[in-house]
């Protein structure tokens, strides 16, 4: 789903805070793309919206279907179907894997999941159903803010009969760097426009200086966020995409209007570390690098059981520095920017049920002085025993943490190293594609967008 959180407040503030030292910008619309403020659950406003929304993006005006459903029923709609017990065990300890480098909390609860998850949803599209999903009970009081998640949902609505969102994500959505890159472009491009139709009535024109405040305040404050979040793991997508997409698109939208946007859409960056490098208004160079890792990704470990594994990135890399390497950074920007690939394989061992995390990260260079600091939970010296080992292989970092008491036992136990293509099909059925490594079903049941 395309879902609105809570996070995207900052942009309700960018005309009423900054309006009163605001200059010439851009211009003002022609009278039939002009907004005018409506209640989100009268029919007739959604379609006096999406004709405007349609005109200002010259293209043919959509009206879907708006429906309103307190938060209760709306998880209980993408819950799915229930897992087994042996699924649940499954994603129990794959949970626990990841508390090892600081994903997530030690004994998360997988069925909590969606609710947790809808916890910050206020609004959702639905590609299944090609319908908006508006979460009655989602505190949005503010009449401006409803309006402005109107507008957000109805951009999703557009993408998706302009673009076909399905395909979008069928093709470029195949791990999670690639998934964020993707949902960078798509929410900051409804994100955008939401905001747009708040500085459009407010009746204010912005410059190019007081846009680049917002992006700063509001990234700034998504990043600690983030350093605060008990998990990381799950929150990523409702953070990160909203508030560095903007920018992005906004970009985009500055050096060609709609079309621009679309440009920027359907060609979309590849990587969190190409959002943030920024729109460059021309054919850039791949920086994700997974594809060269992917030929030597997984270990080969004995005795043990793979649970699930995929392409992190580097938003998630960063917060695993912050919470085992106690990088005091919100964002260790030189070092991850450096960064060209990695994989996180959750594995358990069958005798002892012992669980272990093996993180292979390319390459080691840049990532080795906040390992090995002061404060941190890795050890690059073989000879201290420790729950977390820090070793180079061929130039790459590997990462080694386990819930038994001696990590380096297992990276010794480790006897070479597989292609991804070649790795059990069950954990590939796995992949991180659908969204953290886990039976889609449980994180993204159904085709919804943020």
């Amino acid at each position: 789903m395309h879902t609105t959180t809570r996070h995207l407040g900052p942009s309700l503030a960018i005309a009423l805070s900054i309006a009163p030292t605001l200059g010439c910008g851009a211009g003002a619309e022609d009278a039939p793309c002009d907004y005018e403020r409506c209640d989100p659950t009268d029919e007739d406003c959604v379609r006096e919206v999406a004709e405007v929304l349609a005109c200002r993006r010259g293209v043919p005006a959509i009206t879907p279907e708006v429906r309103f459903l307190s938060r209760e029923e709306a998880v209980a709609e993408n819950t799915g179907e229930p897992l087994t017990d042996e699924e649940l065990q499954d994603l129990r300890d794959y949970y626990n894997a990841e508390a090892l480098v600081g994903l997530m909390p030690v004994d998360y609860e997988p069925a909590d999941v969606t609710a947790d998850v809808f916890d910050s949803i206020v609004a959702y599209y639905s590609r299944a159903e090609r319908e908006i999903v508006i979460i009655e009970d989602s505190r949005v009081d503010d009449p401006a803010a409803a309006f402005e998640v109107l507008v957000h949902e109805l951009v999703h609505a557009f993408q998706d009969a302009e673009w076909e969102l399905q395909g979008l994500y069928d093709e470029h959505a195949t791990s999670v760097d690639r998934l964020m890159g993707l949902r960078a472009m798509l929410e900051g491009d409804a994100s955008l426009y939401a905001a747009l139709s708040t500085v459009s009535l407010a009746g204010v024109e912005l410059t190019e200086s007081d846009w680049a405040r917002y992006f700063d305040d509001y990234q700034g404050h998504v990043l600690e966020l983030a350093q605060e979040s008990e998990t990381p793991s799950l929150d990523m997508l409702g953070l990160f995409p909203y508030a560095f997409g903007i920018e992005y698109m906004y970009e985009a939208w500055r050096d060609g209007d709609y079309a621009g946007v679309e440009g920027a859409a359907l060609d979309p960056a590849d990587s969190v570390r190409q959002v943030l490098r920024g729109y460059p208004g021309e054919p850039r160079p791949e920086l994700n690098g997974d594809a060269l890792l992917d030929a030597h990704a997984l270990p080969t470990l004995d005795g043990y059981t793979a649970l699930s594994g995929g392409h992190q990135g580097i938003w998630l890399i960063n917060a695993m520095l912050q919470r085992t390497a106690a990088s005091a950074d919100v964002f260790a920007v030189d070092a991850l920017d450096r960064v060209d690939a990695d994989y996180l394989i959750a594995l358990r061992e069958q005798g002892t049920g012992a669980l272990a995390t093996v993180w292979r990260i390319s390459p080691a260079a840049p990532l080795l002085p906040l390992i090995d600091a002061p404060g941190s939970l890795w050890t690059l010296d073989p000879a201290t025993p420790s729950s977390h080992v820090a070793r180079v292989v061929d130039d790459d970092l590997v990462l080694v943490a386990t819930t038994g008491d001696d990590a380096d036992a297992v990276f010794n136990a480790i006897t070479g190293w597989q292609p991804l293509a070649e790795f059990e099909p069950r954990v590939r059925a796995r992949g991180d594609a659908t969204r953290r490594g886990c039976p889609g079903r449980v994180h993204e049941p159904r085709a919804v967008t943020r």
